[in-house]
């Protein structure tokens, strides 16, 4: 008789449940919140479930201000996002760090075809690349936003700092400022650093070590996918800034400067489609803008 073997499916299931209810439950607890507004001591059950659901399925949504949970309790929004960005990774990881586990050939499929021909087979190298570019390009843009954020006198800018690069790239979208980066939305840089985040997370790893290869020259040339993906964000993210730069230069960036007008328009170009920031509020969009937002949240990133 045939043993029957759980799919991967469910093994997945599994480990977003259980990291998920592990999130909900430290951010119930007292220490987690900072007090205040409807909830003096700690938040409810649901609002916690909530936000640990959004947070490691990164999308950003909240019932809750961020602002208002402790450093302790960000810290643990922050590293719900960290799971939720590596996503199946973190999975693949876990099966092949078990010791006396052998993958079966089912699995190694599964695990690989989240790689495309000619960037990788190895599964082992898979999930090392990923976090290693994870890892690198989270501590650059961690170094770069520190440097942005002191010179703008924020507090904890170190934290500030750290917890904006992770949320950026994994396209979370979590800030810890009441805002967003509303309070930013004149400063370029800022907004720049913040949006390469998003937009290299936004694109996928295959296509981060695709033009790795490229640039060490391994490859030939960029894989379809990698070309279709680099071309198709470019076109989105310039035809989105114009048409938004023409729709609000007179209305919700009405008052900035050329640079500053520029800066916001590709922001909100790119933000809708995977993280959820925003440096305008959103209420002061004109009924066109709001429309073309909701068109770029349904296109999305990079498959």
């Amino acid at each position: 008789m045939k043993k029957h073997q759980t799919s991967d499916a469910f093994y997945l299931l599994a480990f977003f449940m259980i990291i998920i209810s592990v999130g909900a439950a430290l951010l119930c607890l007292p220490i987690s919140w900072a007090g205040g507004g409807s909830y003096p001591r700690s938040i409810k059950i649901i609002d916690a479930l909530f936000i640990s659901t959004s947070a490691v399925c990164v999308t950003g949504l909240s019932t809750v201000d961020t602002a208002a949970f402790s450093r302790f309790g960000q810290i643990v929004i922050l590293l719900l996002i960290q799971v939720g960005g590596l996503g199946i990774i973190s999975f693949t990881s876990l099966l092949l760090m078990i010791p006396g586990h052998r993958l079966p050939f089912r699995r190694l499929q599964t695990i690989r075809s989240f790689s495309v021909d000619g960037v990788e087979y190895d599964p082992i190298k898979i999930v090392r690349n990923i976090v290693f570019f994870t890892l690198f390009i989270e501590s650059a843009g961690s170094l770069a936003l520190y440097f942005v954020f002191s010179s703008a006198g924020t507090d904890t800018p170190v934290f500030t700092a750290v917890f904006h690069a992770i949320s950026a790239f994994c396209n979370a979208g979590f800030s810890p400022f009441p805002t967003s980066l509303e309070n930013y939305s004149r400063n370029p840089l800022l907004l720049g650093i913040v949006a390469i985040l998003i937009v290299t997370g936004g694109i996928g790893f295959i296509v981060l070590q695709d033009i790795e290869r490229r640039i060490r020259g391994k490859r030939k040339n960029l894989s379809y996918h990698t070309q279709l993906v680099l071309s198709v964000t470019a076109v989105l993210i310039a035809g989105g800034a114009v048409a938004f730069w023409i729709m609000e230069r007179n209305h919700a960036y009405a008052g900035m400067n050329l640079i500053d007008q520029i800066a916001n328009s590709i922001f909100q170009s790119i933000t809708p489609r995977t993280a959820g920031f925003d440096a305008v509020s959103q209420a002061a969009l004109r009924q066109p803008s709001r429309y073309l937002t909701i068109m770029l949240m349904f296109i999305g990133g990079a498959p």
